[in-house]
Formats: C-alpha cells, sequence, structure tokens
C-alpha cells in the first residue's frame, strides 16, 4: 500500500507538471499562429499534444494507484476491525479476574478504537471512490468528452473529502494514544516482552498489576487535562478579562468549567474520565479555590503537579530544561529594567551571544519576585504540555498488555481446559452437592 502511495503521489506531482508544460505549449501555439510562423506553430502544436497524452498517462496512472491503495487500506481496516472484536472477545473471558472499573474501561477504550476504524473506513472509501471518478473522467476524455466533467467535480470533492478525513482521524487516533511522548519516557513506560514476568509469577497476579497501572494512568488522563485547563484560564487572565470582572474567583471557575465541557478537547478521555474529570474538578480545584492572585495559584498548582508520576522524569529530560530556560529567557528579555537586562551582557556591557542557565541566572530568579513567578507561570505550562501524551501513551501501552495476556489465557484455556481457580470451585461445587454420611 505504501508502495503505491509512494508510485501515486510523484505521478502525480508529474503530471502536474506535464499539465503546466501543455498550457505552454498552448501559448506558444497561439503566439507562433499570430506572428504567421508556420512550423513555430507546427512544433508547438506537436509539443502540445505531446504533452497532453503524457498528462493524461500520468494522471490516469496516479488515480488507478492512489484508488488500489485506498482499497488496501480499507481491507487492511476492515481486518483489524475483526482484530479489535477478536480483542474484546478476550478482554471478556479475564474480566472477573480485574478490579471492578476496569472491565468497564477497556469497553469504552474499545468503542474508541471502534469509532476511529469506522471513520478510517469511510475515509478509505470516499478517498477510492473520488480516485475511481477521477479516473473514469480521464478515460471519459478521450471516449465521451461531455461526460468526463460530471465525474470529475463529484471525484475531486470525494477525494478532498477522504483525504481530510483521514488526515484529522489519523491526528486524533495519535492524540488518542499519546504518541508525542517523548521518546525516553516512552521507553521507559513500555512494559515490553511479559514473558519473563508469566515465567516469574503466577498469570493472575500479573494480570492484575497491568490492570493496576491501566487505572492509574486512567485515574491521571483527566487529572493532566484538568492542570492544562486550569493554566489556560489563567492564561486568559492576562489578557485583560480579568480587570473588567467584579468577581476573580467565580469568573475563573466559570471559564474552567466551560472548558472541561468542551467536546472537542474531551475526545481523549472516556465516559468514565469525563466524569472523573467533573469529580476532581469539584473536589480539588472548587470556586474557592481561585480566591487568590495568580502567582499564588501558580504556586500550588506547581506544588499539586510535583506529585505525578512521571514528573522526576519529564523534569529530568535534558529538552524539557532547555525549554523552560527558553521560555524563560525570551519572557525577560521584554523586560526593560537595568537588573533584567544585566543578565543578557557580560561584565563589560556587551551583549551576550549565548545566555546560559549559570548560577547568576538562578540567584536572579530566586530574588527577583517578578522573576520567580514568570519562571513557574512557563515551567507550568511547559510541563503541562508534557505529561497530558504521558498517561495517555501509558494507558494505550498497558491496555495492549492486557490484551496480550487475554488471548494468553484463552490459549491455555484452550489446551488444558479450565484454569485451576475454576476447577477448584467445579471441585467445591461437586463437594457440597454430595450428601453427608448421616443422610445416606
Amino acid at each position: 500500500m505504501k508502495l503505491l502511495t509512494g508510485v501515486a503521489l510523484p505521478g502525480m506531482t508529474a503530471g502536474v507538471v506535464a499539465s503546466a508544460g501543455k498550457s505552454a505549449a498552448s501559448v506558444g501555439v497561439n503566439a507562433a499562429q499570430a506572428a504567421g510562423n508556420l512550423s513555430g506553430q507546427a512544433a508547438a502544436q506537436a509539443a502540445h499534444q505531446t504533452l497532453g497524452a503524457v498528462t493524461g498517462g500520468l494522471m490516469m496512472g496516479a488515480q488507478l494507484a492512489q484508488c488500489t491503495a485506498g482499497v488496501l487500506s480499507f481491507r487492511g481496516h476492515v481486518a483489524q476491525r475483526r482484530q479489535i472484536c477478536q480483542d474484546r472477545e478476550a478482554l471478556r473471558t479475564i474480566a472477573p479476574r480485574l478490579p471492578e472499573r476496569v472491565p468497564l474501561l477497556l469497553a469504552q477504550d474499545t468503542r474508541c478504537a471502534q469509532a476511529d476504524n469506522g471513520r478510517s473506513q469511510a475515509c478509505d472509501l470516499l478517498l477510492s471512490s473520488g480516485q475511481a471518478l477521477m479516473l473514469g473522467a480521464g478515460v471519459a476524455t478521450l471516449a465521451c468528452p461531455p461526460l468526463a466533467p460530471a465525474m470529475l467535480v463529484p471525484g475531486i470533492g470525494l477525494t478532498l473529502a477522504g483525504s481530510i478525513g483521514a488526515a484529522f482521524n489519523e491526528a486524533h487516533r495519535e492524540h488518542h494514544l499519546g504518541e508525542t511522548t517523548a521518546e525516553p519516557l516512552k521507553t521507559q513506560m513500555r512494559l515490553g516482552d511479559l514473558g519473563p514476568r508469566l515465567r516469574d509469577r503466577p498469570l493472575g497476579h500479573v494480570l492484575r498489576e497491568v490492570a493496576d497501572r491501566f487505572e492509574a494512568h486512567q485515574d491521571l488522563v483527566p487529572l493532566t487535562r484538568l492542570w492544562s485547563n486550569v493554566l489556560k484560564v489563567l492564561k486568559q487572565e492576562r489578557r485583560g478579562w480579568l480587570r473588567r470582572k467584579s468577581s476573580a474567583g467565580a469568573e475563573r471557575y466559570r471559564r474552567l468549567v466551560t472548558r472541561n465541557e468542551k467536546r472537542r478537547a474531551a475526545s481523549p478521555l472516556l465516559a468514565a474520565g469525563r466524569d472523573r474529570l467533573r469529580a476532581l474538578r469539584e473536589e480539588r480545584y472548587p470556586q474557592a479555590w481561585f480566591d487568590a492572585p495568580a502567582s499564588v495559584l501558580q504556586e500550588r498548582l506547581a506544588a499539586d503537579m510535583r506529585q505525578h508520576p512521571d514528573y522526576a522524569a519529564v523534569t529530568g529530560l535534558k529538552t524539557f530544561q532547555q525549554e523552560v530556560f527558553f521560555a524563560t529567557a525570551r519572557a525577560l528579555a521584554r523586560r526593560a529594567d537595568s537588573a533584567t537586562q544585566a543578565l543578557f551582557h557580560d561584565q563589560d556591557g556587551r551583549r551576550l551571544n549565548t545566555l546560559r542557565a549559570d548560577e547568576r541566572f538562578l540567584r536572579f530568579l530566586a530574588e527577583d519576585a517578578e522573576a520567580r513567578a514568570l519562571h513557574v507561570r512557563k515551567h507550568n505550562e511547559i510541563l503541562a504540555r508534557h505529561l497530558k501524551p504521558v498517561d495517555r501513551f501509558g494507558r494505550a501501552d498497558c491496555r495492549d498488555a492486557l490484551t496480550d495476556l487475554a488471548h494468553v489465557q484463552v490459549d491455555r484455556a484452550a489446551r488444558h481446559g479450565p484454569a485451576p481457580t475454576v476447577q477448584r470451585e467445579i471441585v467445591r461445587a461437586v463437594r457440597e452437592a454430595r450428601p453427608a454420611p448421616s443422610d445416606r
């Protein structure tokens, strides 16, 4: 499929270039005709016809390749749909062995995967149909020219709809799975091969361990979303709306509720996650929490974010530290006071080519309250942006691990019969059904 797409896109590009050459040749024909140059007119006419044939061949070949790629992609998504259904049935077999909330969360996550798969299939059909109509329009140009526009216009529309829809759906899928998580964190968080764990411990223990991690990540997804929304509300405040409000805390809380309820931003949350988001807002960030200066709220939020299990891993990244430093330095560079501008000059007053987070910079942050508040704000905003995909990635990784363990359980049951726990239940039920010696 990638090979066909790789052939189609360069083919279309070459077709567009050939079409531009055809237009240039058409201009040459008109110019030669106006000048009365018969030899030039004949050469331009021959070039026009040749480039027209080349354009048609390139575009039709590219459209055929893209249409075939869409059909193969549709077949792949249909097979993926079957796999999702098989995974769902396997997860149902281990549901009694999981914590109470986990089967419901897995069912909601499965529905999200099915909806994503359905959108992908629809985009594949739109793209394939559009390319087929455009290919038919190319053939109709040769056989029945009046029919070509009637096929070309809807073909272009379907192709654009399928391509744009596929791009949005792919972005949504990556957002839901936390694919923007930094690669070092992904490597650290992946459960990897579960074989060694299954050799050392019973399957039930491994299942519960992975299920607990899945549930923990799911609980943290709405929390990091809530932190991000609080920071966005405080960022709006700096644009001047708060100066026109009589009650700062009430307005901040109202804007937070509005952001929490946005459907588009809630897409990474499962249904249980949206309920959890509301509960966390009422429990940790009620309206009274916002009745304080913005700098105090930033300090409180920084203390809360330090409790995240992956706080140390994220803040330890070199890229994160550089991002926070550069954001703070850019904001400080806008200040005109001499103490701040001295950071950007050496002892002789010359402008520094490179600013470093050295002892002088850190001492300035510690001594200047406004600079300290700015640094905390930038640190919180960047930290929230890094933390948001982390738990979505962890949730997806644990879900994949649970699916693998569920298939292991199904395979073991198929080879060896019921699990030992089930066998013990059967033996106990048989013993209880036997009459007591006194009844014989």
